[in-house]
Parts: structure tokens; C-alpha cells; sequence
């Protein structure tokens, strides 16, 4: 599916449902090398993790480059990039479908921010905030 073609998709699922949604995923220490563990947010819960993570500027980084691997089927973070971010924040406006070109979230922070997000979350987010303390803590 071509990036045209997801975002026309995602576009229809917004008028469709008029839900906006975010998806926040915590990467492992490893940096990208391994798993990911990811959150949907909707609704209400959408805007405050919005809002909780416009506090994290101290730790934001450039959201790492995600390209396709024909070998691997699926996207890699190359190089440098895959060192970065721990955590990367994917919006409505930012596909994820599985395509063939390149991707790159919206947002990103160090294990630092992930960290001080985890900090500032409220007790609804028990889940988030305990994957981020499991995996960063001890880093």
C-alpha cells in the first residue's frame, strides 16, 4: 500500500468515526533492535497524553527513519538512529500501515523523557507508566 493510499485510508476511518486517535509506542533499550510495546489513545485520553507529553521538550530527538527491508519484511531503523529514541509518538496525520516507503513518527524522546513521562501520569495509565519504569529505570 503506498503512503498516498494510507493516508486516504486513515482520512476516511477519521470521517467515518470522527475519532481522533494516537498511538504511543515504547521502544526497547535496545533502541529499536528488538521489541516494541505500543498504546491507542482516543478521545479524552488522546488529549491528555497530548498535553503530558508538550512537557517533555527538554528530551524530545528527531524521530528516527524508518525504511522498509525486503529481507526482513518489515520497517528498520538504520545506523545512528535506532540509538536515539525510546519513545515515539504516531498521530492520525502519520500512517502505520505496513507499505514500502519510508516512515518516521511524529514525535520522539529519549528514555530520559519516557521517564519523566512516566512520572506525570496519572494512575489510569498504571500500564503505560510501568512498562516505561520495567524497561528504562535500570538503563
Amino acid at each position: 500500500m503506498e503512503l498516498l493510499t494510507a493516508q486516504i485510508v486513515h482520512e476516511a476511518r477519521f470521517r467515518e468515526t470522527g475519532v481522533v486517535h494516537s498511538v504511543l509506542e515504547i521502544r526497547s533499550p535496545s533502541n529499536g533492535t528488538g521489541w516494541a510495546d505500543e498504546w491507542t489513545f482516543t478521545g479524552a485520553d488522546d488529549r491528555l497524553l497530548r498535553e503530558l507529553l508538550g512537557q517533555l521538550t527538554n528530551h524530545e530527538t528527531e524521530p528516527p527513519a524508518e525504511v522498509w527491508d525486503d529481507r526482513k519484511l518489515r520497517h528498520a531503523i538504520l545506523a545512528d538512529d535506532r540509538w536515539r529514541a525510546a519513545m515515539l509518538w504516531w498521530d492520525d496525520d502519520t500512517p502505520r500501515v505496513i507499505d514500502l516507503s519510508n516512515r518516521r513518527a511524529r514525535k520522539a524522546w529519549t528514555s530520559d523523557g519516557a521517564l519523566q513521562l512516566a512520572d506525570i501520569l496519572p494512575e489510569r495509565f498504571s500500564d503505560v507508566r510501568d512498562a516505561i519504569v520495567r524497561r528504562f529505570a535500570a538503563s
